[in-house]
């Protein structure tokens, strides 16, 4: 099994994730979970920006995660993905 562990080291990027973390936490309205991660959705598309940036970040950290966003009419819709063992690394990294 593949070992999973966040890359960012600078104490900088790990405070910008976890802010950026708790900021996108406190606009998640719906949370489901999926086969090998999780989908989050956001009401309004004023979150779309945040969503970026958190996948901008995360990309440093975790490239092993996948992430596809769906922007309807009135929501933005996030899904992280990743290979098997991801998606419990996920819990304790991200608690999102």
């Amino acid at each position: 099994m593949k070992t999973f562990a966040c890359q960012l080291t600078s104490p900088e990027l790990q405070k910008r994730k976890a802010t950026i973390i708790r900021e996108l936490k406190s606009k998640v309205v719906e949370r489901r979970e999926l086969e090998h991660g999780f989908s989050y959705r956001f009401l309004g598309n004023e979150n779309l920006d945040m969503v970026f940036e958190f996948i901008k970040t995360e990309r440093q950290c975790c490239p092993f995660f996948d992430f596809q966003v769906q922007v309807g009419l009135d929501n933005v819709t996030l899904k992280v993905t990743g290979e098997p063992g991801a998606k419990e690394f996920m819990y304790s990294e991200l608690d999102l």
